[in-house]
């Protein structure tokens, strides 16, 4: 078993991890202040502001962190191989190439998080994620990803095949789709649709649920921000409920 207990948030660091959540919700804004400027904020660390794959570096520990809708895939990384075009097009009718193409895939995505262990000199990554629904409600959690000696996906693990335009890793002991990556289109994306199974439980002692505030119309926001201004707008509290 691993220490998680300076990787993960503590409860209170849970809890404003939240309260800025919110804050970010209310602001007239499109999207608010960025997650992972948030947990580094609370934790004490500093955004990468990179495509590396750890978004959040604390010591000798960093986080990749997601924020989506509960119905939306995450994008694990957009990847790229080797002869692409002429591999896909072999793989629809070989199903070995499906499994080269796979297996290139999941190396890819292994490789993207060694190469953050090695560039800030961490020992573990975490996952922190941002689940959002269509009813106001959110949960963010965290959980241990990998360590420096440990892979996070094995190759062996999936098996692929295409199904309409986009190749699926069918994870091995479930029989569930996890993987989609788009390699026929331009944005070679990956999502990571089994990752679902990391949703946390009601009890789950590193995550919290909390309900999201509506936006503040500009008229609103600017009553409570002081603005400097020729015209009507005058210093106001700076409290955002």
């Amino acid at each position: 078993m691993f220490d998680n207990s300076t990787l993960l948030s503590s409860r209170q660091e849970l809890e404003d991890i939240a309260d800025l959540v919110r804050i970010s919700f209310r602001l007239p804004l499109d999207g608010g202040f960025d997650l992972e400027d948030i947990v580094a904020h609370v934790r004490g660390g500093k955004t990468t502001k990179s495509r590396d794959f750890v978004d959040v570096v604390l010591t000798v520990t960093g986080f990749q962190i997601k924020s989506a809708l509960d119905a939306t895939p995450i994008t694990w990384k957009r990847i790229r191989i080797r002869h692409g075009i002429r591999l896909i097009q072999e793989s629809r009718c070989d199903a070995s190439i499906c499994q080269q193409i796979g297996d290139s895939v999941i190396a890819a995505s292994n490789t993207h998080m060694a190469d953050s262990f090695e560039k800030y000199g961490l020992d573990e990554i975490g996952y922190g994620r941002l689940i959002l629904d269509s009813y106001g409600t959110a949960v963010y959690f965290e959980r241990l990803l990998c360590t420096r000696k440990s892979t996070l996906f094995a190759p062996a693990d999936f098996r692929w095949e295409w199904a309409k335009r986009a190749l699926h890793g069918v994870h091995r002991e479930t029989g569930e789709t996890w993987f989609r990556w788009n390699g026929d289109d331009s944005d070679n994306q990956l999502h990571f649709v089994g990752e679902r199974r990391w949703w946390p439980s009601d009890d789950d002692p590193h995550c919290i649920r909390f309900g999201l505030p509506a936006a503040m119309s500009l008229e609103e926001f600017l009553e409570r921000i002081p603005v400097k201004s020729g015209g009507n707008c005058q210093p106001a509290c700076h409290t955002i409920p």
